[in-house]
């Protein structure tokens, strides 16, 4: 491990920060590792670059490929808005609210329950999702979902 800190420091840290604090999300996990490195450089420093990404599912099967990023970092560009809407993750992350174990359990239980029901009103506040959250209001007899949107203040 000493002899590769400092290249895991290097070429890997930058895109643990969601890890670190979420854990293990299966599939998303690989996706939060990426937001979480764009989310340290600055537009100008990505261009160009190229990134690895590997995700491996319970060891049955791998993935690997990688992503060349666009070189165009001008403002407005693509590279720049995707940069820009990732500035405050670590902030969005350091406000979650904290629960206790027996909270999120009830919580977690909630969900086995309603898990796949029809004509289901979910009776969550959506209070602490942060703004711009998308969110379930409803299943009709159909097993259809209807969303909405926190507004964007």
């Amino acid at each position: 491990m000493k002899a590769s800190s400092e290249i895991f420091s290097q070429k890997t840290k930058a895109s643990l920060l969601v890890s670190n604090q979420n854990g293990n999300m299966y599939t998303p996990s690989v996706y939060g590792c990426l937001a979480s490195l764009l989310a340290q450089y600055s537009p100008q420093q990505l261009a160009g670059q190229r990134i690895g990404v590997f995700s491996y599912g319970s060891g049955f099967a791998a993935t690997l490929y990688s992503i060349k990023v666009s070189q165009d970092a001008t403002p407005g560009s693509s590279l720049d808005k995707i940069i820009a809407s990732l500035t405050d993750l670590k902030a969005r992350l350091d406000s979650r609210k904290c629960i206790s174990p027996e909270v999120f359990a009830e919580n977690m239980m909630l969900r086995e329950k309603t898990h796949h029901l029809a004509n289901y009103i979910p009776q969550c506040s959506v209070d602490d999702l942060f703004e711009g959250t998308w969110y379930l209001v409803r299943v009709d007899e159909k097993h259809r979902r209807t969303y909405a949107r926190r507004p964007m203040l």
